[in-house]
């Protein structure tokens, strides 16, 4: 098995929990967020809670999309592409070829 195999996990198979890795991806977002004055509160939550189901490829996946989707598109342009920058090699390659064409 080859290196370029390996699909770092994003949540723990036991418990669900985030690795490390993830929580950072997580907290980096949600800082990116609350730097942007353009968006009001529930936009952000809208993002905030999308995240999480961006990453892996779950059922809420097509909903996380849509929930992205509707939550940045008040955003900065700073702001979105700081999120790209910032997600666009840990999310799910569903969610990738939907937001990140």
């Amino acid at each position: 098995v080859g290196h370029r195999d390996y699909q770092k996990p994003y949540y723990c198979y036991n418990c669900g929990s985030p690795y490390p890795w993830t929580q950072k991806i997580l907290d980096n977002a949600v800082e990116l967020l609350s730097l942007d004055d353009e968006l009001d509160s529930s936009s952000k939550e809208l993002i905030k809670s999308a995240i999480p189901d961006l990453i892996v490829d779950t059922p809420t996946t097509p909903i996380a999309i849509a929930k992205y989707r509707k939550g940045i598109a008040n955003a900065g342009q700073i702001i979105k592409d700081s999120l790209r920058q910032l997600l666009i090699d840990v999310i799910s390659e569903t969610a990738k070829k939907t937001l990140f064409p």
